[in-house]
């Protein structure tokens, strides 16, 4: 379930003063957020504010070069909750080793982004 994200926008500057996170609706100052799909965390990052609608939408203005194994595994991997769930059954159901359902997400991932 996506929630709305809210911050606290600078317009001289350009810039988000506090958040984003959650639960600012209606909050004197906050605006609903809306983050750049797919940024990579070296990506040069902008700002436009939609006062008809009093968000403030995040867009990539320059993009990062390619990212190297580490980042592309970070990318790639389940999330940290998805991987103690994962671990949580594979202890549960008995199948803590190489044919568990935690060993073969982050097995698949490894594989797709070796290291050189």
């Amino acid at each position: 379930m996506k929630r709305d994200l809210y911050v606290r926008f600078d317009i001289e500057s350009n810039t988000i003063t506090a958040g984003p996170q959650e639960g600012m609706a209606g909050q004197d100052g906050w605006r609903q957020f809306v983050p750049a799909p797919n940024k990579l965390p070296r990506d040069t990052l902008d700002y436009v504010v939609d006062e008809d609608y009093g968000a403030v939408i995040q867009y990539v203005t320059g993009s990062a070069p390619e990212p190297d194994t580490d980042e592309s595994r970070s990318l790639h991997y389940p999330k940290i909750a998805e991987q103690l769930d994962k671990l949580f059954h594979d202890i549960d159901n008995g199948t803590l080793d190489d044919s568990g359902e935690f060993y073969t997400a982050l097995k698949a991932v490894k594989d797709a982004y070796p290291k050189a």
